[in-house]
């Protein structure tokens, strides 16, 4: 593959020196180089699979509770609603 580090460096808009252009070409050539080695690995069937599980609870499960039971618990209980101290200032 050629690199054309003049039109990348135009389309960039870059000035770029002799010794800048060879670095990047240098560069881009070991990336591609790189990533032409990755392509080969043979990646199928080498994973495992995750076999955690959550054995607490199940999130599927609606639970239901009774208002009245919760807000009889709850510190500052304004009508049917939980009142929380206030965090933000208005301005």
């Amino acid at each position: 593959m050629s690199l054309n580090i003049e039109k990348f460096s135009y389309i960039s808009r870059i000035s770029l020196s002799e010794s800048e252009k060879n670095e990047i070409k240098r560069n881009i050539s070991n990336i591609l180089d790189y990533i032409s080695i990755l392509q080969k690995v043979n990646i199928k069937n080498n994973y495992k699979e995750n076999k955690n599980k959550n054995i607490f609870r199940n999130f599927s499960e609606n639970i239901e509770f009774d208002k009245s039971f919760l807000l009889k618990n709850a510190p500052f209980p304004v009508e049917n609603f939980f009142a929380v101290p206030t965090m933000l200032k208005r301005s």
